[in-house]
């Protein structure tokens, strides 16, 4: 690992054992453990796409006591003819989501429950039978036309081992720090690169959301489990 590298692993991983929460470092027994996990990660490979998989896609999204957008996201997007499956990632246990929502007339939706409010659950899929392969992850206030979806979706069939998105951000290097400080669209335009995709929209193959939930190294899962953020950072990073 170089000392770039390391760096942007340790940056405030201080949740954690293995973590010096004074400086935030890993030591290095629990950085090769890491390391190893993500190793038997990339072994486990993809698996291939049956002829479904380039027709349809399955959305998830994220929702948080905005009903009224949520339905009119999920009013639009179960028009779009490669949608086969929309599923709502319902973190909040405090309210039963609408009935609107639970039984919407597009026959396409599916409440998924989940008992921890955390972003990393919207890469944790409950659904069983989840019938493709490529996910179009996604935030209940972003609405794109069909035509735009269909567009990334094909690009994303034809590269299933890459993340495809419409909202890209740059991470830039600080020499004086040796740390990665995060680009927003002005910097992703200025320098015209990127290097992480938002899962606010974006397709990821199915696959790397199990193996994100299952080999992700701990202090990136309590990181964005405890912060509310950095989703976007890990999901690109692991990918």
């Amino acid at each position: 690992t170089s000392p770039h590298d390391r760096n942007a692993v340790n940056e405030g991983l201080n949740v954690v054992d293995g973590v010096d929460t004074a400086s935030g470092s890993i030591d290095n027994d629990s950085l090769g453990m890491y390391e190893d996990q993500l190793v038997r990660a990339m072994a486990m490979g993809l698996t291939e796409l049956a002829p479904i998989d380039r027709e349809k896609y399955t959305i998830r999204i994220n929702t948080w006591r905005r009903n009224e957008q949520l339905v009119v996201s999920l009013n639009h997007h179960s028009k779009c003819e490669g949608v086969a499956q929309i599923q709502v990632i319902w973190c909040d246990s405090d309210n039963e989501p609408p009935d609107e929502v639970l039984n919407h007339s597009s026959g396409k939706v599916v409440v998924e429950r989940h008992s921890i409010n955390s972003l990393n659950e919207r890469f944790h899929i409950l659904t069983e039978d989840t019938p493709t392969l490529g996910i179009l992850s996604m935030d209940d206030d972003v609405l794109r036309p069909c035509d735009a979806i269909d567009a990334g979706f094909f690009r994303w069939a034809s590269h299933p081992e890459r993340l495809v998105g419409y909202d890209a951000r740059l991470h830039i290097p600080d020499m004086e720090s040796g740390r990665f400080e995060y680009g927003y669209k002005s910097a992703t335009e200025k320098y015209n690169r990127y290097s992480i995709t938002l899962p606010r929209y974006c397709f990821v193959h199915r696959d790397y959301l199990n193996l994100y939930m299952s080999y992700a190294p701990e202090p990136i899962i309590e990181r964005v489990e405890t912060t509310f953020e950095c989703e976007d950072i890990a999901l690109s990073f692991f990918v």
